[in-house]
């Protein structure tokens, strides 16, 4: 029988894998030339296979299970893909799932080195050769029953990749994406034959990431979601005319959907109008890496765009799934900085924001909590800091500028109940001071105008707008904020999040 079929010998793969590229991750990081798309790889492959390893080991099917094992990786790395490289290794262990799912009988490593080769391939909207999918191409044409030989040719197509691409040439170095897929094969072949691992470095490695000056961004941002498969082809056509690097990862009922734009809430509305849109990532292709970092949990286009424009990593989340301290974790990882300061953005967080504080120690990163509790709080803290300060002197002047805003929320009730200030109907619009329910009503501007007297005064109102806001409710709710500040700054944000219909911070 083969090791494929032992439950096992699949966790073991996915401890060891996290093991090594994480010790290989600067490697795999200095290796990649591209500053876009793709510029952290070794960042990238490490938290995606990290957290498919982290889905195996809490997943609760039977121990022995192999297909079990091996669907909750394809899932966990769905979810938790970071950039193409990410993506693509999250495409390939799908692909293992989904054969592995369709096969009867014992396992054959053959036939899943073929169907990763073309699952690699096809997640690419534009497939180029030199890099990883020559590499998985190569590993797939040996025709190996077992992974030592596939390995090896994995090894010597990654050699050649030097002289296939322009940019790899004048690097002298080969592809960074092809290395990670060498290390994994490498690793799997340690474990399946109960040998150390080993897998030498090929080629030139540099101490630093090398810049490619004839390498620009191809767009501003890179955004990453996750929506129902079932309508990921109607997703797919409505957005492929609108940016570049489009890879798509299928999943039984989820698809993980990368794409670079220059306008990333236009794609993003395009998708909301066909269906619901999750684990929603944006990130900057321009911003210059710094030695210190903002690292926001957030949720909403409109307000990540904000945060992301303004040099902060995002941590995403949804309403209804707060972020882990793995996610927190990760989006530390990711911003590249040997300094971070966590901005929770949310009370329920703030004691797993703490803990990840603790757990970025073990990865020689310094981490220090600025405790918002809002995201307008989150948004006074990142406009007044000064990156290149003292950083106990940066940190006051957050916590200070996040304390001084008191924050207005409005949302909409979505079931008859009793609360503190008595009994609410589904449909009603629920008032909010800095969490504390105050009132309900039948109307967004009656709902602001029955909360605003506990603001006595702000000289700076941020006005964030949800996605469910009429335009006469829009109007009409920023006429009354107006009139009752009638000399205070406003600055609106179109949130696009669904469920707080309107958030008002006031400093």
């Amino acid at each position: 029988m083969s090791h494929l079929d032992d439950a096992v010998i699949i966790r073991r793969w996915a401890e060891v894998g996290v093991e090594v590229l994480r010790s290989h991750r600067a490697e795999l990081n200095a290796l990649n030339v591209f500053p876009v798309p793709d510029g952290d790889t070794g960042t990238n492959l490490y938290l995606t296979f990290r957290a498919a390893a982290e889905a195996e080991a809490a997943r609760t099917g039977a121990p022995d299970d192999a297909r079990d094992a091996l669907n909750s990786m394809a899932r966990g790395a769905l979810l938790g893909a970071r950039g193409n490289s990410g993506v693509i290794l999250a495409q390939v262990l799908q692909a293992v799932a989904q054969s592995v799912a369709a096969t009867s009988g014992g396992l054959n490593f053959k036939h899943i080195m073929v169907t990763v080769a073309q699952a690699a391939r096809s997640a690419v909207a534009d497939p180029q050769e030199g890099t990883a999918l020559t590499v998985l191409d190569a590993a797939a044409a040996a025709l190996a029953n077992e992974p030592s030989v596939a390995a090896s040719a994995a090894r010597e197509s990654l050699e050649r990749t030097t002289d296939m691409l322009p940019i790899l040439r004048a690097a002298g170095v080969v592809d960074a994406g092809g290395r990670g897929a060498v290390l994994l094969l490498d690793a799997l072949n340690a474990i399946w034959h109960g040998a150390d691992f080993d897998s030498p470095s090929v080629g030139f490695v540099p101490d630093a990431a090398p810049h490619a000056a004839a390498c620009d961004a191809d767009a501003a941002y890179e955004v990453m979601f996750v929506v129902a498969t079932s309508r990921a082809d109607e997703v797919v056509g409505a957005i492929e005319n609108h940016g570049v690097s489009l890879v798509v990862t299928r999943g039984a009922e989820l698809t993980h959907i990368h794409l670079h734009a220059d306008a990333p809430e236009l794609v993003l509305a395009r998708v909301g109008a066909i269906t619901e849109v999750k684990h929603v990532r944006m990130e900057s292709l321009t911003a210059t890496p710094r030695a210190r970092s903002l690292v926001a949990q957030a949720f909403g286009s409109g307000i990540v765009r904000v945060l992301v424009d303004a040099g902060v990593t995002i941590v995403p989340c949804e309403p209804d799934a707060r972020a882990s301290v793995q996610d927190f974790v990760s989006a530390a990882l990711k911003s590249g900085a040997r300094e971070v300061i966590v901005l929770p953005g949310d009370k329920d967080s703030l004691s797993v924001a703490s803990i990840a504080a603790e757990e970025l120690k073990r990865e020689a990163i310094r981490a220090v909590v600025v405790p918002t509790q809002f995201i307008t709080e989150t948004l006074a803290a990142v406009s007044v800091a000064d990156m290149d300060s003292d950083i106990e002197k940066l940190v006051r002047s957050l916590t200070e500028a996040s304390e001084a805003v008191t924050t207005l929320t409005v949302s909409v009730a979505s079931r008859d109940s009793q609360t503190p200030i008595g009994a609410i109907s589904a449909g009603d619009f629920l008032g909010f001071i800095n969490g504390d329910i105050r009132a309900a009503a039948t109307s967004l501007e009656s709902a602001v105008e029955a909360v605003i007297g506990a603001v006595t005064e702000a000289q700076l109102i941020t006005v964030i707008v949800g996605s469910h806001v009429s335009e006469s409710e829009r109007r009409s709710a920023l006429e009354l904020l107006e009139q009752s500040f009638e000399s205070a700054e406003f600055y609106i944000v179109e949130g696009h999040q669904d469920v707080w219909r309107l958030m008002v911070g006031f400093e």
